[in-house]
């Protein structure tokens, strides 16, 4: 699988319900729509693995991160570095490139971070949690994420087709 086609959700623990919740969701995506991608979180490491490790060889290979933001994943200097790393990743490609999917799960102070360049989801930035607080249904919520990320895989998709003919053109 190329690197285009791995897809890294960071998160934080204190949010794994929003996690689970997130990955129910996108599942029918990956497995009917988009089965060359392959979405990875630390909830498959098992005991005696390295978690630091795991999670670094995962960071190497991603073509997009899945950020699930709160005040705790802002306050938590592991998710901010790996955050960091998509945030450097996009600097080095092209304007078009995309390869950070920002979430807001739960209020927060986002707008005074680099997440504010980004458009984000749910729409406007507004949190999942205040979005259920008001009556809206959560599969109402999760259902048009993952019709956003259905737009974001598919142009990744398209790039990662134009990149290879590109290829096979050069001399």
């Amino acid at each position: 699988m190329t690197k285009s086609g791995k897809i890294f959700i960071s998160y934080t623990h204190v949010d794994k319900e929003y996690l689970q919740d997130l990955k129910k969701y996108i599942q029918p995506l990956l497995r009917f729509q988009y089965s060359e991608f392959e979405a990875w979180d630390d909830t498959t490491l098992i005991t005696g693995q390295k978690l630091f490790d795991k999670i670094n060889t995962q960071l190497d290979k991603f073509g997009l991160m899945i950020c699930l933001i709160s005040p705790d994943y802002l306050a938590s200097t592991s998710c901010l570095d790996e955050l960091n790393i998509a945030l450097e990743r996009n600097k080095e490609g092209n304007i078009d490139q995309i390869n950070i999917f920002p979430i807001i799960v739960r209020e927060c102070s986002w707008q005074f971070t680099p997440l504010k360049e980004f458009l984000l989801q749910p729409e406007d930035g507004t949190p999942i949690a205040t979005l259920i607080q008001k009556g809206e249904s959560k599969d109402k919520i999760y259902n048009e994420i993952a019709i956003e990320l259905n737009k974001t895989l598919n142009q990744i998709k398209q790039q990662a087709v134009t990149e290879e003919d590109s290829k096979k053109k050069a001399p």
